[in-house]
């Protein structure tokens, strides 16, 4: 009888993944893979071995990108009141009030970190509002979107409400990401609302403005210090400062990252560094301080930003600075 014929070839392996990253599967295997880029072990010839920040200005391997995903949220409140209506809404810090109307405005961080304005309407008119109207205008290096109740109707800025019933409340919101560095600096929403009194033919409005301080825009980028290292030579825009405080390094790490939504890096001798990102963009904000000068009395403050548009981050390292030093002058007060 004839021989069987021979069993048929194996169908091709396909490899999606080798084919969206390289031909990754056909490469022999090297021996080891090069180490991580690290930060100096020695100062440079002439430094001290305890000065951390002539070391990041030291020699460095080729920048390595901040890890994504890697942001920690930040606590907020008033989200979750965002369509609701009643008595139960309250709180917040009063910009506007006449004798029918109260607006406050509570900020806070929405499930995808982006910082929030709730805005809290509260009715003190017995007789209760109707067409209500509210526009609000953020600044060019914020980009903004809107949202309210089920009864609210959303056209871009501006959001209108036909009633709003006695004694009785609602929250609106905005969220807020960057759109350049310069919205490190403090910013300003300006906001204008219309409304009736139920009984009441006159139109009504109140005016007001929203700030915005650095923190409101920051939230911590967990780095390892030779991610940080990596990327000090890369950003360039610098100012560097004086401020007069006495706080030990524990104290001040536990500051910054509660007051000023920064992730604590890495604290060696009397000097730490840490770091944060604005809000919706790859804007990498990296700090260093060194504790302990002046017999203790006094602190050098180092501010890093991208060197991108460095007209304009002036502004964003003077605001940073003062909300600095400003949690820094207040340290010794509770807080």
């Amino acid at each position: 009888p004839p021989p069987p014929p021979p069993p048929a070839a194996p169908p091709p392996q396909v490899d999606l993944l080798g084919d969206l990253l390289g031909d990754l599967s056909t490469a022999e295997p090297s021996s080891a893979p090069p180490p991580a880029a690290m930060m100096p072990t020695a100062p440079p010839p002439g430094v001290a071995a305890n000065d951390l920040l002539s070391l990041l200005d030291g020699p460095v391997a080729a920048p390595m990108a901040p890890p994504l995903g890697m942001l920690a949220p930040t606590v907020g409140v008033g989200v979750a009141a965002i369509g609701a209506a009643g008595a139960g809404i309250d709180g917040g810090t009063e910009v506007a009030a006449d004798a029918l109307l109260k607006v406050s405005v509570v900020v806070g961080t929405d499930d995808e970190l982006r910082t929030t304005l709730t805005l809290i309407l509260r009715a003190l008119s017995p007789a209760g509002l109707r067409n209500l109207s509210l526009q609000l205008e953020p600044p060019p290096t914020l980009e903004m979107s809107v949202s309210g109740p089920q009864t609210a109707e959303v056209r871009g800025s501006r959001v209108s409400m036909p009633a709003l019933l006695a004694a009785s409340s609602c929250a609106l919101c905005a969220a807020l990401v960057t759109r350049a560095p310069a919205a490190a600096a403090e910013q300003r929403l300006l906001g204008q609302l219309t409304y009736m009194e139920a009984m009441s033919a006159e139109t009504r409005m109140l005016s007001f403005t929203l700030p915005l301080t650095p923190s409101d825009m920051l939230r911590p980028l967990k780095l390892a210090t030779p991610q940080f290292g990596s990327l000090w030579p890369t950003h360039a825009a610098e100012k560097k400062t004086v401020a007069y405080a006495s706080l030990e390094p524990a104290a001040y790490m536990e500051l910054v990252s509660r007051r000023m939504h920064l992730h604590p890096v890495d604290t060696i001798g009397m000097e730490c560094i840490a770091s944060g990102k604005l809000v919706g963009s790859d804007h990498v904000v990296l700090v260093h301080t060194k504790l302990g000068l002046m017999a203790g009395r006094a602190v050098e403050l180092t501010i890093r930003l991208p060197l991108r548009a460095a007209s304009a981050l002036t502004t964003s390292h003077i605001c940073l600075y003062h909300q600095l030093h400003m949690l820094l002058s207040q340290a010794a007060q509770p807080f």
